[in-house]
Order: structure tokens, then sequence, then C-alpha cells
């Protein structure tokens, strides 16, 4: 495989640009599943975005730290590939998906001020930009969503621990699950209670080594543990709520019918 000898500044102007074609691979499934802009919820002209601190600059700074010796890189490019795609394994917490305009001005926020400012008018200035931009985005998209997606481990899992064991064998289903929530990944991820915590970590990853499950709220069924995935959209809050109301009314059913039959 080959190597590159030389600094950060030339390894990012022959390499970096290179990085490119790599970053649309890993994250072009991710597109696919999110399907609309995160900050406004179109879903014209998608594009993948770095979140802030960990653009592709800090990411190949992080990765050639740990081989340069006096400003000399010196790296086997296949490793290289290797940790610029681990950085990226959790995908949510290092890519957006954008639309072309909220793309441009997530990234806008990089811009450098003016030479006259000072270092601590830039940063202060950067950091109120950023949290202006943020608190505009987080409150787009919470005046459209129904549930966090907390909420909505949270829920499904309570409810899911009344249901038969037939019922949660489809909701381990991708099928079924992509069925009944629109959702690309099975609800349920389960192994037996007796799974050691190293391959419960590994349960809760794709194929790709990406998280999608968690652990967090996970509940016991028949000798199984249930893990719930972590991967849901705006577009998957109608069928959320609509999967609890019917569980939720039947409760409610079952319950006025057992005090009915108590008063009896």
């Amino acid at each position: 495989m080959a190597s590159f000898v030389g600094t950060k500044e030339e390894f990012k102007r022959y390499v970096g640009p290179m990085l490119r074609n790599l970053v649309q691979q890993l994250t072009r499934k991710h597109k696919l599943e999110v399907g609309e802009c995160e900050h406004c919820g179109t879903t014209e002209t998608l594009e993948a975005a770095h979140v802030h601190g960990k653009d592709r600059g800090t990411i190949i700074d992080k990765i050639l730290n740990d081989y340069t010796n006096n400003n000399v890189v010196t790296i086997d490019l296949g490793n290289f590939e290797q940790h610029f795609r681990k950085e990226h394994r959790i995908i949510d917490e290092t890519i957006l998906i954008l639309c072309k305009s909220c793309h441009s001005k997530y990234d806008s926020q990089h811009i450098i001020e003016a030479p006259q400012k000072t270092q601590t008018e830039k940063s202060s200035i950067q950091k109120s930009k950023e949290k202006s931009l943020n608190k505009s985005s987080s409150d787009k998209i919470k005046e459209k969503r129904l549930f966090s997606n907390q909420e909505i481990q949270l829920k499904i899992s309570k409810v899911a621990k009344q249901l038969s064991t037939y019922d949660l064998e489809n909701l381990c289903n991708p099928l079924f699950s992509k069925e009944l929530f629109k959702i690309n990944f099975p609800i349920f991820k389960k192994v037996p209670k007796e799974t050691t915590l190293e391959l419960k970590s590994t349960a809760v990853k794709d194929s790709n080594g990406i998280g999608r499950w968690t652990w967090k709220y996970e509940f016991e069924k028949g000798g199984y543990l249930y893990a719930i995935t972590t991967q849901w959209y705006p577009r998957n809050d109608v069928f959320v709520q609509n999967w609890l109301e019917k569980y939720e009314s039947a409760n409610k059913a079952n319950s006025a019918d057992a005090k009915s039959r108590a008063a009896d």
C-alpha cells in the first residue's frame, strides 16, 4: 500500500480532496435513511455535512497527530483510511444531512471574521453564530416533531414489555418494522439473557460496525434481552403515534373490563 511523507498541509492539499468521495460513500446510505434536511425538513438536494468540530480537516489532524514527528507526517494511506472510516462509525454524531442552502449556511459559521477584530472577538462572534444557528435548527426540528427520539425509545419499550412473544418477534423483523413504522431497521434486536457484555455491545451494531440500537431501555422477555433502535426521524413520528394509541386504547379497555368484572 502507498505511503505518504510530508507535512499536514501537504497531506490536506493532495490527499484531502480525495476524501470527499470516501465521505460520500460512507454517508450515502445514511442520507437515504434520513431522507430530509435535518434543519428545514426539505427533501430537495440533500448533502452530507460534517458536524462543527468534526469536519474533515479536524479529523485529518486528529489522525495525523500520532504519525507526525518534527512536523513530518509518515503514514500508510490504507492505515489512514481505516482511521478515517472509524471516525465516521457513529454516523449520527459526525454527519448532518442538510439541503444545499442549509449546508451553505452551516458551513458559513466557519468563515473567519475581518482581520481588524481580535482573536477574542472572533471567538465570541463564532460562538454566538453557532449558538444562534443551532438554536434555530433545534427549534425547527422540535416544532415539527411529535416525540423526541428518547421519548419514542422509552414509550415503545414500555409497551413492548407487555406484548406477546409473537408480537415481539415481529418487531425484530425488518420487513414488519418497515411496514409498521416506515423505518429501515428492525425495531428490536434480541439476544439470550446470558449474553456477555462484549457480545451485547456487538449485537447493537450493523454490518458496518455502526451502532443502530441501544440497551438503555432493555427489558427481558421469554429468556431474551431486547434493545431498541435509535434510528428515528420526523417522518416516523405519526406511525409511532398511531401504534402507541392502538396499544394504549387496548390497555384502557382491558383495564375497564377488569374493573367491571371486579365490581360484579
